[in-house]
C-alpha cells in the first residue's frame, strides 16, 4: 500500500490485535467474532502459549471455517487452507529482483 493511502487518524485509523499470547482455542473464539470491517493476517506459528503444537496450515484451515473476517497469508503452504487472499514471494523471485 502506498504511504499516502494509509489511514491517518480518527475512524480511518487501524487497530492491531495480536493473538500470539493466546491458546489456540482462545484464538478461534476471538476470530469467530471479530468486528465488521476486520481482516485477519495469518503469520507463521507452530506452538501456542500452552505448549500445544499445530502447523500454521492446520490453524488457518480451522480459522477459515469460523472467521467472520477474510483471512490473508503470505506463505504458499497456506494456499489450500481457505485464505481469502495472499502474497507469495518465492526465493527465485526474490533472487531475480535482487539481480535487477
Amino acid at each position: 500500500m502506498r504511504p499516502d493511502a494509509l489511514p491517518k487518524n480518527g475512524r480511518d485509523s487501524w487497530s492491531f490485535f495480536y493473538l500470539s499470547h493466546m491458546p489456540f482455542e482462545d484464538m478461534r473464539t476471538t476470530i469467530s467474532s471479530v468486528p465488521p470491517g476486520s481482516i485477519v493476517l495469518a503469520l507463521a506459528l507452530s506452538q501456542d502459549v500452552t505448549g500445544k503444537y499445530e502447523t500454521t496450515p492446520e490453524v488457518v484451515e480451522r480459522l477459515s471455517r469460523i472467521s467472520t473476517a477474510p483471512i490473508f497469508g503470505s506463505s504458499p503452504s497456506l494456499s489450500d487452507t481457505g485464505l481469502s487472499g495472499a502474497f507469495y514471494s518465492t526465493t527465485s523471485i526474490m533472487a531475480q529482483k535482487q539481480g535487477n
